[in-house]
């Protein structure tokens, strides 16, 4: 098995345990939803945890396709859910949807565009002992 297969593989394995915490918290949030919910906490779901999964296994495939989803989903999520907050929303609540959410999605998609990068440049340097290319 080569290096690039590995991180290919270490990099899925990640957003398959990513996405599946990611799914039990949409999940979570999505039952305990009430009927006056704004637009925008549902499309902070749709955008985030439940698209978190599907994003990474694209991203194993096709990794420039994953990783823009991933960053672009991390940051339209992280919008509806400031956007669901509105003006009352503290500071708190701002920063655990950041961190639980967003920067997860952001280092799968940034990984993503690493693994995009390395194969096209053959992965020269990396893992190698003797400095040969």
């Amino acid at each position: 098995m080569n290096m690039r297969t590995m991180l290919r593989l270490a990099l899925l394995l990640a957003g398959i345990g990513i996405g599946l915490w990611h799914l039990k918290l949409g999940v979570r949030a999505g039952f305990v939803a009430r009927n006056d919910e704004p637009l925008s906490f549902w499309i902070a779901l749709l955008t985030g945890p439940f698209s978190t999964l599907p994003a990474s296994i694209t991203s194993f495939f096709r990794p420039v396709i994953g990783g823009t989803w991933l960053c672009c989903g991390a940051l339209i999520c992280y919008v509806a859910a400031m956007t669901a907050l509105g003006l009352k929303g503290n500071l708190d609540d701002s920063i655990w949807t950041f961190i639980r959410y967003s920067v997860p999605m952001l280092a799968l998609g940034l990984a993503a565009f690493i693994m995009a990068r390395l194969s096209k440049t053959g992965f020269s340097g990396v893992g190698n002992m003797n400095g040969e290319k």
